[in-house]
């Protein structure tokens, strides 16, 4: 007798190419009574459009956030590059017991936190 093994595809719905990043992330909101609250995390993966965070306390779905990811600089150096974006969070899920994690929409502002950047490649 023939087996049969069935097989599970994943589709790919998304249209903007995730990136897997482990970088520090900080991000603000409001809650629902209207008081400012932040929390730090570690990003998952990051596209241009959107971004995935593991928090210990994460904003509630549909709130308004503010995020910033600190970027590592390619030389080892300090932090070369803070990527601040603003957008809605779609989904929040649990990780495992001590941490959820948020998905949000974002746009981002990239920022160059070294001046040196630019005067190394012979700007005033």
């Amino acid at each position: 007798m023939k087996t049969k093994l069935a097989t599970t595809r994943i589709v790919e719905l998304r249209r903007i190419t995730r990136y897997r990043l482990a970088a520090t992330a900080q991000f603000w909101w409001c809650t629902r009574e209207q008081v400012s609250a932040n929390s730090k995390g570690i990003t998952r993966d990051v596209s241009t459009t959107g971004v995935f965070v593991a928090a210990s306390l994460c904003p509630p779905m549909g709130a308004r956030v503010q995020l910033d990811i600190l970027l590592p600089r390619i030389d080892g150096g300090a932090v070369g590059v803070r990527l601040h974006g603003e957008g809605t969070v779609l989904r929040v899920e649990r990780l495992n017991s001590k941490t959820t994690g948020f998905a949000a929409a974002l746009h981002f502002y990239p920022e160059f936190l070294d001046e040196s950047v630019l005067s190394s490649h012979g700007n005033p």
